[in-house]
């Protein structure tokens, strides 16, 4: 085949509109996080320039889902530029001018881009397809696109799909070409870059050589482990939440350092809410989030009105457009009435910890948070013990089984919990990101026990794809270790 055909070729046709998209997405993000960030580095913002892209894109999709107005092309990127212009003038208030670059960087970032889309876009990198990605996110898109609303005849699909998923689905359907194939290969790209960029800088006090040495090794460890693999080749919401929970937690920690950084929570904001969107149960799993970034040095204020708040207006405002106005009905649904009343005690809980319990009347909570959110967390697992034993032990059963059974884990426990033996020091000192881990273990037993059945061994059970996303996170908390470990035995005593 020619270029000439190619270009004029349907499938060349389809090849063109998702390469403009991800170059669309990346300039947008691009352009978002130099308003918002100025004066850090270029290439944090490179790695995060499509992933912000695709959140406020999730982000404006679903503004205009739960408030009635046409999901459509026009609407989303008005809604998009209006965004845009507030990110603007926030930045404008910085006391410091925007970040410069030379043309010539930004013409090589922007052809590298657009090489990196046109690989992603080509077919030649794999993936996997279930039932589940061509009816939950492909056809769910597709009716969104098509009628341009929720409708409760989408039953199901408002109960039982993470909307921030599903509206990335629509994106074939919005601007004329087959899946979103290209772009979820185009945001691994982007996380693996982002998972590199921390990996480094968490450890170059080693010296650059050691860092970079480190860092490879670490990525070439996360690219050849069987979980990963398999759940960023796999078309379901798991591979962007996965990869977005990663980046919510180490931007988190890495904005907290810098006074200058936390000016503007903005981006951390988007991160935050749009992983509450990506999955049915990913609003139990930011309150738990959002209580382990209490352990940095961020305010009452900042963690209430820039971390809790948005999410929960959005999210109460979902539940009351599907429960309350179009009133959906369906035989069965995992996100029920019950449940979202759930959710939503569990947001004032929270709340109320932000507002009137962290400070110095409950010190004794603040300071000890690791082991009292720990502890709660056991606490309420043996509540769902007691109320229905069989159904949480199958769940422990099928749990352990699918962690060192084959289930797409391959050696990756192990070869985890060896490293862990061989760097464990006493007394044993929690940080931050092995509350996240241990924290993300403990409340996805309880939310897999509010499915109302026994989880099964295998790949594709719900339990073991949402355990699956831990991966990244676990790697690169284990990797803190082993940094620690490293750097105490290379310095003479």
């Amino acid at each position: 085949m020619t270029i000439h055909e190619f270009l004029t070729d349907f499938q060349g046709v389809f090849f063109w509109r998702q390469t403009a998209v991800i170059l669309g997405l990346f300039i947008y993000g691009f352009l978002c996080r130099i308003v918002l960030r100025r004066n850090n580095p270029v290439i944090r913002d490179i790695f995060l320039a499509f992933p912000f892209g695709i959140s406020m894109y999730c982000l404006s999709g679903f503004l205009l889902l739960i408030t009635g107005i046409p999901f459509r092309v026009d609407t989303i990127c008005c809604l998009m530029l209006l965004f845009f212009v507030i990110m603007l003038l926030l930045g404008t208030k910085r006391p410091y001018g925007f970040q410069t670059m030379p043309w010539y960087f930004t013409l090589s970032v922007v052809i590298g881009v657009f090489v990196l889309a046109c690989f992603c876009t080509s077919g030649l990198l794999s993936v996997s397809v279930s039932n589940d990605s061509l009816y939950y996110y492909s056809m769910y898109g597709k009716a969104l696109v098509h009628y341009g609303m929720y409708r409760p005849q989408f039953d199901v699909f408002l109960t039982d799909v993470g909307q921030g998923a599903a509206i990335i689905g629509a994106l074939p359907h919005l601007f004329g070409f087959n899946e979103t194939f290209g772009i979820q290969h185009f945001f691994n790209l982007s996380f693996l870059g982002y998972f590199g960029y921390a990996l480094f800088n968490e450890t170059r006090q080693a010296g650059n050589r050691r860092a970079f040495i480190f860092t490879a090794l670490s990525i070439l460890t996360l690219l050849v482990s069987m979980p990963y693999v398999i759940v960023s080749k796999w078309v379901m919401a798991n591979v962007y939440f996965m990869e977005t929970l990663f980046m919510t937690v180490y931007l988190a920690y890495e904005l907290v350092r810098d006074e200058r950084e936390r000016e503007i929570l903005f981006d951390l904001s988007v991160f935050i809410t749009v992983l509450s969107l990506l999955r049915m149960e990913g609003t139990i799993m930011v309150l738990m989030i959002l209580l382990c970034m209490s352990l940095l040095d961020f305010t009452n204020k900042e963690l209430f009105v820039q971390g809790l708040l948005p999410m929960s207006v959005l999210g109460i405002a979902y539940d009351i457009y599907i429960f309350l106005i179009i009133k959906v009905s369906a035989p069965y649904t995992f996100l029920t009435k019950g449940k979202a009343l759930i959710q939503i005690a569990g947001m004032c809980a929270v709340g109320i910890y932000f507002v009137w319990m962290r400070n110095k009347r409950f010190k004794f909570i603040s300071e000890h948070l690791k082991l009292w959110l720990i502890s709660g967390l056991v606490l309420v697992n043996g509540a769902l013990f007691a109320r229905n034993p069989g159904v949480f032990i199958g769940n422990m059963k099928a749990f352990l089984g699918n962690l060192f059974g084959q289930s797409g884990w391959g050696i990756f426990p192990v070869f985890m919990l060896a490293l862990l033996v061989l760097t464990f020091e006493w007394p044993v000192k929690l940080h931050y990101f092995d509350v996240l881990s241990l924290g993300y273990l403990l409340v996805t037993l309880a939310v897999c026990f509010a499915r109302e059945g026994v989880l099964r061994e295998g790949v594709g059970d719900s339990g073991n794809r949402v355990l699956l996303q831990i991966v990244p996170l676990l790697l690169f908390t284990v990797a803190m270790h082993v940094k620690e470990y490293c750097l105490k035995k290379s310095v003479p005593s």
